[in-house]
Order: C-alpha cells, then structure tokens, then sequence
C-alpha cells in the first residue's frame, strides 16, 4: 500500500532575510545514459560562501559495497517512484551553469541507470521545493511536476506557476498547464481520475500566503476543470484514495508576533485547520480544527486515519504564550473528525507512519520520537544510533530545521531514517539507518553511508531498495558536485 509522507514547509519570518539566500544552489544539468558526470564546467563555486568550513572528518576507509551511487542534475530536491514503470523521477533545480531551469532525470530501478533527463518548461523556471511538487499518476502513465515563474527569498511576490505534464515512461515533457498563483504542492486521486495542485495568493521564499485555493486537474489531458477555497496561508495537501478525500492543512491568518529579542515577525495568530475534499466531486466537505501551525500530514489509508503534525509557535515566541511544542492531530479520513490530540515535547518537523506495525515515527529535535498509531500515545521505544563519527570528530547533532528522510517498508516491517548534515550547518556526510518498525531496533551496523544534504527518500516495496535523493553527491566545498542517487536494501 503506498503511504504519503509529507516533510515540513517551516514559515519563514517575513521581517528576516534568509541565510540561503546569499548563497547560490548547486546543480548538474544534463547526464549520460549512465550517469556518470563530474562537475560542470563553469558552474558558480561554493567555496566562498562556506568559507572557514571543512568537510567531514570521518570518511568511510572503503566505500560501502551495499551501497550503489549514482549521478543525476544539479541541486535535485524532490524525486517520485512509478512501480509500474520501474522508473524514479528526480527533479533538478539548476543548469550546469548555475541557472534556474528544471529538468527531470528517469531512472531504471531494476538496473539502477540514468535513462534520460529532459528539461522541464521554460515558461516557469523556478522549481517549487519540497517532496510534494511532482506526483505520479499510475493509471494515466503520467508525472506531474510544479515550478513557478516568481520567487524571492526576501519579499512575498505574486506568482504564475505551471503544470508540467510528463511521460512516464520516457519522462519527456508532454504539455505545460499555467496556473494563476503560487504552485505549492501536488496530489494525484488515480481512483478519480484527476490531479489537485495547491496553490497561494502569493508566496514568499516558496511558502504559500493568502488564500489557498486547490486546483483540479483531469489526470489524462491536464485540463484545468476548476478550483477550491482552502484557507488562509496553505501549507500542503494530500489524497486518501480509499475513502475518496484530500487534506489541505491551513495556518490560518497571519500577524504580527514578537521573539524573545523583541524582533517583530509574522506568525499564525490561532490554531490551524484541515480542508477536508471530496476527489470525486471537488467540493469541501468539513473543515476541521486542529493544533498552531499544521506544518506536515501523514495518511494511514489502512486504518482510516490521518495525522497532521502542528508544530507549535517556536521556541522564541512570547506571544501568544503558547508552550513551544510540537502536537500530532489525529483525523478520521471518512469524515475528517478530529480523534484526539497529542502534546509532544520535541519540535518535530517529519513523520511516517508504518501501517503493518501500527507506529508513527517522527525525526524530532533531539533525535527519533516513535507515538502508536493508534491512540497517539508516546512509547518507550528508543532508536539507539551507532555514531559513525564517533572518536574522529564528527557531530551528529539533529538541527530541527532540516530536512530528515524518512521512508517505510511495509512488505518487511522495515523504516528508514537518513540523518541529513545541511552544509549551512557542517560539511559531514550524511547516513542512513534501517530500523525494525514495530521494535525500533537498528538493522544496520556500520550505517549505509550516503551523500550530503539528502533531500528525500522513496522505497521500492517489490524490491526492498531505498534510493536517497543527495542533493551534492561529494562535499561542496572547493568544486560544484552533481546531485546523486544512494541505492540500498531494507534487507540488511
């Protein structure tokens, strides 16, 4: 059963100028039919804007012989499986020179090659980020992926977004459909036969403010057939295709909020909400309340139900004085209902859920925090990781504001859990961990080295092969590395 996982889209504070946004992406553009590229010749360095960084201290002695790594584009940030196919498609942010323009790489997951990468349409060269902008539609033989014509890591700006409608057998570009709006996220209803696109009044740094409307798609031609009011300051959205619904969670409206330094910034002035949709109909059914600040949502198609992750106000916040701490909202996916909520006391930003085990496991401030899928009641199990940097300097420190892939294998009972080094915190290389998901066990010992910065994980359940996505495949330190691919079983 394919599970929906989303990470969490943290928004950003309007009166700030981003860090990320002195220091160029990296990427690779076009690849051979095996993948095999160095850098790009040209391309923007990095090293300046690292400066005074190293990278890791600890590199594996011999490369791991369970690990297969492969080459794709420069800076990739999201990538989806087809089964049917047997193919991965990972999108790609840059050109070779460092120029916003996306492209798709397929890959064979039988035998592990880049097969192609074709570039996505000009008309809107930005890459929306995040796990949720492309989607595949299995019954159609298509791939959906989002990008966008304005963006600004300083201000909100108003934004025209485009559908780009792919193959999915050979990945190449089929139509570009252009939305009015800020394209966030994208969902596909294959029982229903249409595609819903999350979009926003305006975004600023890719997250969506004002209000948020979901457009609906015919799967097959791309059409645009209509659109839905969700709410104020959508975050993302995602299909149970069993009971025939899709989950907006919304923040709700912004205002001016006050840090502990008195700096002004803007923030969700009460709790979230989920929109709740009918996929047959495209009308909303409920709107449900749930915590401050919906940041993530996970469906458990299995059992019926539907967790939204709400990450609370921050740790800095005063104002509201609200506890800074994360809380899971559970949801009946038939109605929408909220079930219950759980108070957690780590800022968590990323979950799963493992439906044969009955767990949900989230990557939270401090380590891995492990709930029951059932009443959401937090349990004893500890995720014990062996520290591959142990006595040669490493730091395996998790920053919540990360990214954290998680992906589970249900067919083996397997979750896997990739602690992400981000190179604006350390230059470390990154590792994957295969944990047994009803004990919480580590499988794997040593830990599968991958890449650096990895910004998702999908599994092959036929297969038991977990591909991380890497968006540098070497240290970016002195030269401009091609993302990668890291390929391993859940099977140790």
């Amino acid at each position: 059963m394919k599970m929906v996982s989303l990470k969490a889209r943290a928004l950003p504070r309007l009166a700030c100028v981003l860090a990320t946004a002195a220091i160029p992406l990296l990427g690779p553009g076009a690849q051979p039919a095996d993948g095999a590229r160095g850098p790009a010749a040209g391309a923007r360095p990095v090293a300046g804007a690292l400066a005074g960084t190293a990278c890791s201290h600890y590199q594996p002695e011999t490369p791991d012989p369970a690990v297969r790594t492969i080459l794709v584009g420069f800076s990739p940030g999201a990538q989806a499986l087809d089964a049917l196919t047997h193919r991965i498609f990972v999108v790609n942010t840059l050109t070779p020179a460092g120029d916003a323009q996306g492209s798709v790489s397929v890959i064979d997951t039988v035998t592990a090659r880049v097969l192609a990468t074709h570039p996505l349409s000009p008309l809107a060269p930005y890459v929306v980020p995040g796990p949720h902008s492309i989607a595949v539609d299995e019954q159609t033989n298509r791939v959906f992926v989002l990008t966008t014509r304005g963006f600004d890591a300083q201000a909100p700006v108003t934004a025209t977004s485009v559908v780009n409608v792919l193959d999915a057998t050979s990945g190449a570009l089929l139509r570009a459909v252009p939305l009015t709006g800020a394209a966030l996220a994208v969902a596909t209803a294959p029982r229903a036969g249409r595609v819903f696109v999350l979009t926003a009044e305006a975004a600023f740094d890719f997250h969506g403010l004002g209000m948020g409307r979901v457009a609906v798609l015919d799967a097959r031609t791309g059409a645009v057939q209509g659109s839905v009011d969700v709410g104020q300051t959508p975050v993302d959205l995602a299909v149970d295709g069993s009971a025939g619904r899709l989950f907006v969670p919304v923040r709700g409206p912004l205002g001016p909020l006050t840090d502990r330094r008195s700096v002004p910034y803007e923030g969700p002035l009460g709790p979230g909400s989920v929109s709740v949709l009918d996929t047959v109909s495209a009308t909303m059914l409920a709107t449900t309340t749930v915590g401050l600040a919906p940041s993530a949502l996970t469906v458990d198609a299995r059992s019926g139900r539907v967790f939204v992750l709400n990450e609370g106000p921050g740790a800095e916040a005063l104002n509201p004085p609200i506890p800074p701490q994360t809380s899971l909202s559970l949801l009946d996916a038939a109605t929408g209902t909220a079930t219950r909520t759980v108070e957690i006391d780590n800022l968590a930003r990323v979950m799963t859920v493992t439906e044969t085990a009955n767990r949900v496991y989230l990557w939270a401030d401090g380590g891995v925090v492990v709930l029951d899928a059932t009443t959401g009641a937090r349990l004893p199990t500890r995720v014990h990781f062996a520290d591959p940097t142990e006595g040669q300097g490493g730091d395996p420190a998790v920053h919540a504001d990360d990214a954290y892939p998680l992906a589970s294998d249900e067919r083996r009972g397997r979750v896997v859990l990739v602690n992400n080094e981000d190179p604006l915190h350390s230059l470390d290389r990154s590792y994957a961990f295969v944990v047994n998901a009803r004990s919480g066990r580590v499988l794997t010992d040593p830990s599968h080295p991958v890449g650096y910065n990895p910004q998702d994980a999908v599994i092959d359940e036929r297969t038991g092969r977990v591909f991380v996505l890497n968006r540098f495949a070497d240290c970016p330190l002195d030269a401009e590395p091609s993302g990668s691919v890291s390929i391993f079983s859940t099977s140790p």
